[in-house]
């Protein structure tokens, strides 16, 4: 999926039209937050106080493939799979 800017308006009149409402997770530290990242999400605004040991850490880590879109989603195209170890793809690279 791509987060672009030019998507967001796309991305909200979507979830306007289905009722959906945000969740938050307030912040604490040493916290995993663990989710489907194929739903919009999006970090709140955050503010620590400066310099180096102060600073954010924010990790990802993704697992399994994606889960290609409902038949009747007007979501932005899903990016392409990554092609299975052992396989070759289209273009002859993996």
């Amino acid at each position: 999926m791509n987060n672009g800017v030019h998507v967001t308006a796309a991305m909200e009149a979507e979830l306007a039209a289905s009722g959906s409402r945000p969740v938050v997770i307030p912040y604490r530290r040493n916290r995993v937050v663990v989710f489907d990242s194929a739903l919009y999400h999006a970090t709140n605004r955050h503010s620590f106080k400066p310099g180096y040991t102060n600073r954010r850490i924010n990790l990802t880590l993704l697992f399994g493939l994606p889960k290609p879109p409902p038949a009747n989603s007007t979501s932005p195209t899903q990016p392409t799979p990554p092609t299975p170890p052992g396989k070759v793809n289209s273009r002859g690279g993996d």
